[in-house]
């Protein structure tokens, strides 16, 4: 029921028809938990295949800057770098597909 609420939420946000599926509604529990910080898609995608979710990729067209530039600088990148590969070092920590159902 709560699913079907939520389900109903999302489709007035963004005025198309959504329904959660099971395998949506596991990955809304495994991430209502506990989701990484920072720069999580690195990290999300592989806790999401160990928890025995199908991942794919939608091609997305991006529109170039208009104003500003970007905040991450060389240092940030360093950062980025060290972060992502020590948490994708210790990701056995993370849930596994056991935890996750």
């Amino acid at each position: 029921e709560r699913y079907r609420k939520l389900g109903g939420a999302i489709t007035v946000a963004v005025r198309e028809g959504v329904r959660l599926t099971p395998a949506g509604r596991r990955a809304i529990e495994l991430f209502a938990r506990a989701y990484p910080s920072d720069y999580p898609e690195p990290e999300s995608i592989p806790i999401a295949i160990r928890a025995g979710l199908r991942v794919t990729e939608q091609a997305t067209e991006m529109a170039p800057r208009r104003h500003g530039r970007s905040s991450i600088g060389a240092s940030q990148t360093l950062y980025y770098l060290m972060k992502v590969s020590l948490a994708l070092i210790l990701l056995p920590q993370h849930p596994n597909r056991r935890d996750a159902r």
